[in-house]
């Protein structure tokens, strides 16, 4: 699964590997939106209005356990593997 955050505000939830489309996220944080990319590949920030862009240029991240942030803009991914339970597995790749 791949959380949005802003702070610690859920802003969005969805499947690392969904349908086949890619789901298009526009993440308001404290600097103004952020464009994440949620598809087959990964997750990713497309776009962000921080200065660094150091976010931008982290690429694609797809395995459990990773964490994506634009820091200036608040905005946080989190990619984590979940049960069929609903509760998080200990075992990750």
């Amino acid at each position: 699964m791949a959380r949005v955050y802003h702070g610690e505000t859920l802003l969005a939830e969805y499947p690392l590997h969904g349908s086949g489309n890619p789901v298009h996220i526009h993440a308001k944080g404290d600097l103004g939106d952020s464009h994440i990319i949620i598809d087959g590949q990964g997750a990713r920030f497309a776009s962000s209005p921080c200065v660094s862009q150091q976010c931008v240029r982290s690429g694609n991240m797809n395995k459990a356990g990773k964490v994506l942030a634009c820091v200036p803009n608040r905005i946080l991914i989190s990619l984590d593997v979940e049960n069929g339970d609903g509760r998080f597995d200990a075992v990750a790749e």
